[in-house]
């Protein structure tokens, strides 16, 4: 082994959690052992629980340096007038909480997965003389992306339709990395009370959850259980309580209908098992949940997150539909009683092997996963060390 990899110290800052987490695992592999982690130990104002982030980082035995500060607000409205104010408040905060981690931590390499979290520590290590590596995993750049590519040595992208955003000197199309765990069934701990008659529904909508998803789902669950089972990730917040909410549901169920709903608030090492015997995911639409569902050739329902910057989850969401794998479905006009109907079409669909376009199942299926490249945490290792060279 190389011995120069023991004194390489590199930082990541995971806005996207799950392809930072894949590239980390494999520099692990490679020898590299000074890798430490800027990110949020709790992601909601209010919310006394850890965050899923803090919590995997952590297993992994990397260091966390949790960085408070505070984000622009695109919108205003009176409602959330005074949640922007503080958020103003803690940006320079914000600035001088980074320049203590980086000067405490002194990096050779920054990696950036996005999130306005980046924005100053990336700022930071370029003026103390780190190199700069920055991944884009949407279609659309945000905010912090586009300013943090700036001070960027290599600008790494998910699709090659969002590197001409970009220099396109610094440009390295790798694909998005895919967490190997969502490809092997390790686990039977979800599935195993499920009636096997019925088609299998999973309610998975990021590493938070959705509050808005899950309230359109406690609306219709009793209807969905006479027919199929379910697989409810809420979420963990103790704010919107949601976790807790679905399990005085699931407990106050007739038993042949309780069996048939399994509640998690968070699902990690389940996730080959609830990914692979799912038959339809019902889901945001980030980049990282369109890209595990086109390689797992998933049929979806896609609920976007209406207020991302510029309309990256309704983008991502529209690729999926064109494949055949999705059903597009917009917030601001979704009601329970259309997501039931919804269900029901997508459900006929898949009982026939039919995608949601009414093509052949298999045959979209395979079409979506030549989308993906599997290879691109690798890829991305290669350029973390030719860059550390």
């Amino acid at each position: 082994m190389n011995n120069n990899k023991y004194t390489k110290k590199i930082v990541f800052i995971g806005g996207h959690l799950t392809p930072a987490i894949a590239v980390l695992k494999e520099i692990q592999k490679r020898g590299y052992r000074k890798i430490y982690w800027i990110g949020i130990k709790k992601n909601q104002a209010g919310n006394r629980n850890l965050s899923a982030e803090y919590l995997i980082v952590t297993k992994e035995k990397i260091k966390f340096f949790n960085l408070d500060t505070g984000k622009l607000i695109r919108k205003w409205s009176f409602s959330n007038f005074i949640y922007g104010l503080k958020q103003i408040i803690k940006i320079p905060l914000g600035l001088i909480n980074s320049l203590v981690i980086i000067m405490f931590i002194r990096p050779n390499l920054i990696v950036s997965f996005g999130g306005y979290l980046s924005l100053f520590p990336v700022f930071w290590g370029k003026i103390l003389g780190c190199k700069i590596l920055v991944h884009e995993q949407t279609l659309v750049p945000g905010l912090a992306n586009r300013i943090a590519a700036l001070f960027a040595n290599k600008i790494l992208t998910s699709w090659r339709d969002t590197s001409f955003r970009f220099n396109f000197k610094k440009v390295i199309n790798t694909g998005n990395p895919i967490r190997t765990s969502i490809f092997t069934v390790k686990t039977e701990s979800l599935t195993k009370s499920f009636n096997p008659n019925k088609k299998n529904i999973l309610v998975f909508c990021g590493n938070q959850g959705s509050h808005f998803v899950n309230k359109c789902i406690f609306e219709i669950i009793e209807e969905l259980l006479k027919e199929f089972n379910v697989i409810h990730q809420t979420g963990s917040s103790s704010v919107t309580m949601d976790f807790q909410k679905a399990m005085e549901i699931k407990n106050s169920l007739p038993s042949h209908l309780s069996m048939s709903y399994t509640v998690r608030d968070y699902i990690e090492e389940e996730i080959g098992e609830a990914l692979n015997k799912s038959d339809l995911v019902i889901c945001r639409a980030g980049a990282n949940t369109v890209t595990e569902i086109l390689a797992l050739g998933k049929p979806s329902i896609l609920i976007p997150i209406p207020w991302t910057s510029g309309q990256e989850q309704l983008k991502n969401a529209k690729l999926v539909e064109s494949v055949g794998l999705g059903i597009l479905l917009e917030q601001d006009s979704l009601t329970p009683e259309i997501l039931l109907q919804k269900i029901y079409f997508a459900i006929e669909n898949i009982k026939n092997n039919r995608a949601l376009n009414t093509k052949p199942l298999d045959e979209v299926k395979n079409k979506a996963k030549e989308i993906i490249d599997l290879s691109a945490h690798t890829k991305i290792a290669d350029i973390i060390e030719n860059v550390l060279k």
